[in-house]
């Protein structure tokens, strides 16, 4: 069995994790990138604490966008933050070969 026909409609029907993942025999962090792959080709998979499921309406898709965005904002700024350290460190690495010569 694959795990596109083992997740329901509906967040009151969400699949757990470790049943899903029991499912189809993979382990957990498996299973979160299967569903991570799928995502991105297109397949709409929303998750809570519940479980994997599909929306089955505007409200449940409109709450899978909003912690998507939440989390991709998440991301953005950590990796500007680890940018503004770079350019620091690149910054000292600099004057520091420029005392040297």
């Amino acid at each position: 069995r694959t795990i596109v026909f083992l997740i329901r409609e509906g967040e009151n029907n969400a699949v757990h994790g470790a049943d899903l993942a029991r499912c189809v025999n993979m382990d957990a962090r498996e299973l979160r990138q299967a569903i991570e792959r799928l995502r991105r080709n297109g397949v709409i998979i929303a998750s809570s604490p519940k479980g994997y499921y599909y929306p089955a309406n505007m409200g449940e898709l409109a709450a899978f966008v909003h912690k998507e965005e939440r989390r991709a904002r998440s991301v953005f700024y950590t990796i500007k933050a680890a940018r503004q350290l770079l350019k620091q460190q690149e910054a000292l690495d600099g004057k520091r070969k420029e005392k040297q010569s």
